[in-house]
């Protein structure tokens, strides 16, 4: 059986413009080329997953040092709190010497 020659040519351009095409996407696709999309996008990928572990390093030491602030400031208010409770007494200490003075 025998085929139309312009049928013949048209399936090898097509057959030659997909290999070329293959032959671009493995160049495109090899990992080993610096240069090419697959290695870059790699390359970004490994930047990007640094990144995101120097920034969760980040936020972690931050809400660390969060925790820890508000753990001082909590501190600090039961101290001043404890501070004003003593002047209270002391005010009231002093407020009963006046008033036992006056009435002497």
């Amino acid at each position: 059986m025998h085929f139309p020659r312009d049928d013949v040519l048209a399936l090898h351009e097509r057959i030659n413009a997909m290999e070329g095409q293959v032959k671009e996407m493995n160049q495109r696709l090899d990992l080993k080329d610096d240069t090419a999309w697959a290695a870059t996008i790699e390359a970004r990928l490994v930047a990007g997953t640094s990144e995101l572990e120097r920034l969760r390093a980040a936020a972690e030491d931050a809400r660390r040092a969060n925790d820890d602030a508000h753990r001082q400031l909590a501190r600090d208010a039961e101290g001043a709190a404890a501070r004003m409770a003593e002047d209270a007494r002391v005010l009231n200490n002093v407020r009963e010497l006046v008033r036992f003075f006056k009435e002497a």
